[in-house]
């Protein structure tokens, strides 16, 4: 498990580091994608950094697609999205593991991608390109650690640790009825989230929209989607409380504010590397990736802590609007289980 913690900890560094030495304009994801990659074995690392791609390649054309067809109407660009994921969350509930890991991310990837850009969608490809460096960038650091921590000397971690995206492995339920039910989840997501922010033009909208959407889509192929909910919900409440620290305290530590943030991404890591606690670290380490990251801004006069404020609270109701939908859904979709 230290080993796990320390390799984590250190790829996501590493990955931050080259992509602002490249100018990525979202170190931040590349650093998610390493706690979402990141496994205790080598070739685990391997399959899901492979099938992450593939899905993240499949979900950014899509998004250029959707992009060109409604340029002018975020509000048909969204409802585009939204089906979109809604369509691949279902097909992915007939498939298991890998495979549906890869069609959920081919779903919810548009979302990822559009969404901050949806009021002006003519800048979609380049959106596109810069999350697919990003993600890129996370699965080849994340693969380079595990091939150099595979030789290393001494006991590797369990063979039997879970995948790190099991709250999108595949619902047990494999009727129709259930995926369309599957698919449901982040179709209402999307559009009571979305309604609100074009509605209010709430600055912190488009971070529920895309939180809302995308977890919905993940818990909606666990074997129990209010539990995993529920579970994701206090990791990213924590996260936020975590992450809003972490910003008051760095401005006035006389020493680089990362060795603060370290020890709070091993917590994330020590998390996802549990099986009993891994919807916990994940909602926990992806927020606060997002939030706690030294880069961003809750002080200052340029307005980037206003906006920060706005996103903590729009992640803040994207999980219990997550868990509200699962609540929901769920009876409904008991019933289609096979007796």
């Amino acid at each position: 498990m230290l080993r796990h913690i320390f390799n984590t900890v250190t790829t996501a560094f590493l990955a931050m580091a080259i992509a602002m030495r490249l100018g990525l304009p979202a170190p931040q994801i590349a650093m998610v994608c390493v706690f979402i990659v990141m496994q205790p074995q080598a070739r685990q690392v391997f399959a899901k950094g492979y099938h992450r791609m593939l899905g993240t390649i499949g979900g950014a054309l899509a998004a250029w697609a959707m992009a060109a067809m409604a340029p002018q109407s975020p509000a048909h660009f969204l409802a585009a999205v939204g089906v979109w994921v809604a369509l691949f969350t279902a097909i992915a509930a007939f498939h298991s593991q890998l495979t549906a890991y890869s069609l959920l991310l081919t779903g919810y990837t548009p979302i990822l991608i559009a969404i901050p850009m949806a009021l002006d969608a003519g800048h979609i490809a380049t959106s596109a390109a810069s999350r697919l460096a990003e993600v890129a960038l996370g699965i080849v650091c994340a693969s380079a650690v595990a091939y150099a921590s595979s030789r290393w000397p001494g006991k590797g971690a369990p063979q039997a640790s879970a995948p790190a995206v099991r709250p999108a492995s595949p619902a047990l339920p494999t009727k129709a009825a259930s995926a369309s039910l599957a698919g449901l989840h982040p179709a209402i997501a999307m559009a009571a989230m979305g309604t609100l922010w074009l509605a209010t033009s709430w600055r912190g909208g488009p971070m529920a929209t895309l939180n809302a959407t995308v977890n919905c889509a993940l818990v909606a192929l666990a074997a129990q989607p209010v539990r995993a909910s529920l579970q994701m919900t206090w990791g990213t409440l924590l996260a936020v409380a975590a992450g809003l620290a972490l910003q008051l305290s760095y401005p006035y530590l006389p020493l680089s504010p990362y060795l603060l943030y370290a020890p709070a991404l091993a917590l994330g890591a020590w998390m996802t590397g549990r099986p009993e606690s891994l919807a916990q670290g994940l909602g926990y380490s992806i927020t606060l990736c997002m939030l706690g990251y030294p880069g961003g801004s809750l002080v200052g006069g340029d307005g980037g802590g206003a906006q920060y404020l706005y996103d903590a609270a729009g992640l803040s109701l994207s999980v219990l609007v997550q868990t509200a939908v699962c609540a929901v859904l769920w009876p409904l979709r008991q019933r289609t289980v096979p007796t």
